[in-house]
């Protein structure tokens, strides 16, 4: 559950105290309090705007766009810390140690108390409540999810999906959530039950992602479902360096495979990224329930050569309509809609930088979430 971010910059030295409580639980307490402060700030510094502006712009809007954004970079912190507090471990002698700290027992004195105190409240809050409040406030405007409004505050988590699943980016975050419960709960079973189970979450994102291709453009179907594949190869892999039966040559070989698929998503992500505009050729079209839309969007700009037979299916009238529109150098728009279609769907394609998240989500990368924040283009 480490990640970079966490690796490279710890400021453990900084929370030692006196009084002898560990530096798990100051941790913790840090992380819980952090949204609430990050709200404090943002409500200051929009504040401050808003009347230099001379309350000539807008405040609310800006503020619940702002927390939308810095929760979900520091969700993964947050769920990673609360479930250190739960991870325990055995050492022979009868008793639980708790796993980053062996000097502290479970299920007494300190451990206690800030686990049902703090840890569990926390958990239920800001690791399960926060999202599902969100899909329900999405659910509620699931009809105004176009207007300027709504986009402004919320675009952040639905921006780049088809409509219909704008509630992807919370399952994706529900599935984090599953595999990390894995590892943190499962404890108690040997390493490789605990991947197994793991597998068997991954392998059935693997299924949904492929059979809903719940992004609006072909390419970041295909770096979601590269991120699950490599995700199941490195666990796979990983089985074997818990055995004993393996010689070094062996494992050396398994680290060079996990290294080269990983290098390879890496290149496939810089690839799409640095890829300029790919625009309407790369409009996913495999759901025919977007034909209807997306034939209307080429009404009147495709020749009617296009239309070979009146036996032609939907979904093959919309990828002639497709190959026939995209082979040309210059579109003209047929109406002020279809302008506003078009640089939405343009938009989408700066979202490459979302599949970074996914790809690492099996450690809680956080880094991966700074990089998508950067390569958005918010509406």
């Amino acid at each position: 559950l480490g990640s970079v971010s966490q690796q490279i910059f710890s400021f453990d030295c900084f929370l030692q105290t006196e009084d002898g409580m560990s530096i798990v639980y100051s941790r913790l307490i840090i992380l819980n309090l952090l949204p609430v402060l990050l709200l404090l700030v943002s409500a200051a510094v929009w504040a401050c705007i808003w009347l230099y502006k001379k309350k000539a712009c807008e405040y609310k809007t800006p503020l619940i766009s702002t927390m939308v954004v810095l929760y979900f970079l520091i969700h993964p912190s947050i769920m990673r810390q609360n479930f250190v507090v739960f991870s325990c471990r055995s050492l022979g002698d009868g008793n639980t140690y708790l796993d980053p700290d062996l000097s502290q027992k479970c299920w007494e004195d300190q451990h206690l108390k800030w686990a049902l105190l703090l840890a569990l409240p926390g958990f239920l809050i800001w690791v399960v409540g926060v999202p599902l409040a969100t899909v329900y406030v999405l659910y509620r405007r699931s009809t105004e999810l176009e207007t300027s409004e709504v986009k402004a505050r919320f675009g952040f988590l639905y921006h780049g999906f088809k409509p219909q699943f704008y509630y992807w980016e919370i399952l994706i975050v529900m599935r984090k959530l599953a595999i990390s419960c894995t590892a943190v709960f499962l404890t108690v079973l040997e390493r490789p039950i605990q991947a197994l189970v793991s597998l068997a979450f991954l392998m059935f994102s693997y299924h949904i992602q492929e059979k809903w291709r719940p992004y609006a453009i072909r390419p970041l179907n295909l770096l979601e479902a590269r991120s699950i594949v490599i995700s199941l190869v490195t666990i796979y892999c990983g089985m074997y360096f818990v055995t004993d039966e393996l010689s070094n040559s062996s494992k050396v070989m398994l680290f060079v495979l996990l290294l080269l698929a990983n290098l390879f998503f890496a290149g496939s992500l810089i690839y799409y990224i640095s890829r300029k505009s790919p625009g309407m050729k790369h409009r996913d079209i495999s759901d025919e329930k977007d034909t209807g839309r997306l034939f209307k969007e080429f009404q009147g700009v495709a020749p009617q050569s296009a239309f070979r037979s009146k036996k032609d299916s939907p979904l093959s009238l919309a990828r002639k309509l497709s190959a026939k529109t995209t082979s040309k150098k210059e579109i003209h728009p047929i109406s002020s809609s279809h302008d506003e279609e078009s640089v939405r769907v343009v938009n989408q394609t700066s979202l490459s930088g979302r599949t970074a998240d996914n790809a690492v989500g099996l450690h809680g990368n956080d880094s991966a979430d700074s990089s998508r924040l950067g390569l958005m283009q918010h509406p």
